[in-house]
């Protein structure tokens, strides 16, 4: 079973930067505007090196106990999500249905 932050997952959809912090936010914001780029997405894709950052940023998202304010709610705020190979019907106790915004 793979864990992630339901709301985290944004950045991977949007192709975002996920800072660690506000000194790596800035770090990051300054490559940005170096490379006269206003996302990620608008940087060429054979800078390899750049978009491995990015990349490698979203791995945030698994760590269900990160949090920074105004980007990952606490813990107990978070809505996690699950992913499952498989799952066998006679295992499952209860459910929940979840109906989107």
């Amino acid at each position: 079973m793979l864990l992630s932050d339901f709301e985290l997952w944004h950045y991977v959809l949007n192709y975002w930067y996920l800072p660690h912090s506000n000194k790596d936010e800035a770090r990051f914001d300054a490559i940005l505007e170096s490379l006269a780029a206003n996302t990620p997405s608008e940087v060429h894709a054979s800078n390899q090196v750049f978009h491995a950052d990015v990349r490698n940023s979203w791995n945030r998202i698994f760590d269900i106990h990160w949090s920074r304010p105004n980007i990952a709610s606490e813990f107990a705020q978070k809505q996690i999500q699950a992913t499952l190979w498989r799952l066998n019907r006679k295992k499952v106790k209860n459910y929940t249905i979840f109906k989107a915004r």
